[in-house]
């Protein structure tokens, strides 16, 4: 059957949008493509903070790692040195990346010093990469939190606490009686004291194996101390030949004798009977005296050898100062 076209319709002109579509969709593909590209370059776009060391700078970058930006600044990692986050991390808008230089530090630790170069930030992280752990009571200087700073020494003290039982006498108490058939100045032990024992037990806090400090946390008496007993004479005259002498203190004393030397006496006058040396520190000169076996005395001369305790007696002769000797005797300070 034949087609009848309408009159006044070409057969060219009846789909005229054919002519005009394929442009406009190739216009509206490369707007598409330069909106993917200029949303894709405003993505990888990132700013990103640098520091390293005391330096500190902004970086815009098209980097996809924190090392593409060390490589775009030039930073170069030393075989020490550390980056925070790590070179393979993935680069954020905004990220901050920190550089650790490693410096010279000296470590001493169990009577040891280890010296080693280190990018940790503060002196904890030193303890934990030398794999030091504290103990209880064990301390650091500085302290685990202080920054590390170059040539610093670290110094960890090892504290010991530990418990020691001793065995520590315990001394007697000396107990004082008046006695008034005893001489002024002399004493007499009626009983003597015993030691007594007891067991201390000490809490000790030692650095690296020092003793630095004590504390007595406990006692238990293993045996009692027995006090000693002394009779004080308080009499202060003696009968001698008949007569009561006054005296302010009584002495048992060694006694030597000498006589003449051709020299005067330490005072000052000649030697003579009844004149005696003495220490002055003892017994001061011009002191009255009363010498048992010698009889009345003033003290008025020294000598090299009479120190302390020691009186030195005068005899006109040689022979009388010889059969006198040495002996002890009991000395009265007069009044």
């Amino acid at each position: 059957m034949k087609r009848v076209r309408p009159r006044g319709v070409s057969g060219r002109r009846r789909y005229p949008e054919r002519r005009t579509l394929l442009p406009r969709a190739l216009a509206l593909a490369a707007l598409l493509v330069m909106l993917v590209g200029l949303a894709g370059w405003a993505w990888a776009k990132k700013n990103v903070t640098v520091t390293d060391g005391d330096r500190s700078w902004r970086v815009v970058t098209y980097r996809d790692t924190v090392a593409g930006v060390l490589a775009e600044c030039g930073l170069r990692l030393g075989p020490h040195d550390t980056v925070s986050p790590a070179p393979e991390e993935k680069l954020r808008d905004g990220a901050r990346i920190r550089v650790l230089r490693a410096v010279p530090v000296a470590v001493r630790v169990d009577g040891q010093t280890r010296r080693l170069l280190t990018a940790a930030g503060s002196v904890g992280e030193v303890l934990r990469g030398c794999g030091i752990t504290l103990g209880r009571y064990d301390f650091v200087e500085p302290d685990s939190v202080s920054p590390v700073r170059a040539g610093m020494t670290i110094k960890v003290t090892r504290v010991d606490l530990r418990v020691e039982e001793r065995r520590v006498p315990v001394p007697y108490r000396v107990v004082r009686r008046p006695d008034g058939h005893l001489a002024r100045g002399l004493y007499q032990v009626i009983r003597p004291g015993r030691t007594g024992e007891e067991l201390q037990r000490w809490e000790i806090v030692c650095h690296d194996g020092e003793p630095v400090h004590e504390r007595l946390v406990d006692r238990r008496t293993l045996s009692a101390p027995r006090h000693q007993v002394v009779a004080m004479g308080v009499a202060g005259t003696v009968s001698r030949g008949g007569r009561i002498i006054h005296f302010r203190e009584a002495r048992d004393m060694r006694a030597t004798a000498y006589t003449y030397t051709g020299n005067n006496c330490a005072t000052g006058v000649a030697p003579a009977p009844g004149i005696v040396a003495v220490d002055p520190q003892v017994i001061p000169l011009g002191t009255g005296l009363y010498i048992e076996g010698y009889g009345y005395a003033r003290a008025m001369d020294t000598g090299g050898a009479v120190k302390g305790q020691t009186v030195d007696v005068f005899f006109t002769t040689r022979d009388a100062a010889l059969q006198w000797g040495v002996r002890q005797v009991r000395v009265y300070v007069l009044e």
